[in-house]
């Protein structure tokens, strides 16, 4: 049984350590830290140098033998891969206690996702932010969080109105 591949043939488990990597990255990007080896990036990940090597492989040839990684031009190819170099519009849907949490967090928007709209049965917590709900352009929805019984439901009238799945 083969190991399912994201795009461009990069195996799930390191798309899975590159979240880690980008993390590193940028707490040395904090610190004015302008390039760093594969031996160092491996220790802050928390694992080993020859793994950070082969993963960063399947993104390109960034680093160079003998002076390493550019921190900044590293992070950023990391995260265009991750998809997180580009905006994501999102709506939040249902505005309980995750849902505001959601709403107010600012690291939603710190890493590419644009909150244009919150949607919740009671009406007087709806809010759009710019755009129409018809306009699929406008948001992009991935899931939702709530009560499964009200999931479906919601889902079914945001699909009505064009919001993408």
């Amino acid at each position: 049984m083969s190991t399912p591949m994201p795009r461009r043939g990069i195996p799930d488990a390191t798309v899975a350590r590159l979240p880690d990597y980008l993390r590193v990255l940028g707490t040395m990007s904090a610190r004015g830290i302008p390039s760093t080896s594969s031996e160092e990036l491996a220790t802050a990940a928390g694992v080993r140098s020859a793994k950070v090597r082969k993963d960063l492989s399947y993104l390109g040839t960034y680093g160079v033998r003998g002076v390493g990684y550019d921190v900044e031009h590293l992070a950023f190819q990391i995260a265009t891969e991750l998809g997180l170099a580009k905006d994501w519009p999102v709506v939040i849907v249902g505005l309980g206690n995750l849902g505001r949490a959601l709403a107010s967090y600012s690291g939603l928007a710190a890493r590419g996702f644009r909150v244009v709209g919150l949607y919740d049965r009671d009406p007087d917590l709806m809010v759009l932010k710019g755009g129409s709900w018809a306009d699929p352009e406008t948001s992009w929805l991935r899931g939702a969080a709530g009560p499964r019984h009200c999931q479906a439901s919601i889902g079914f009238r945001l699909v009505a109105s064009g919001a993408e799945r």
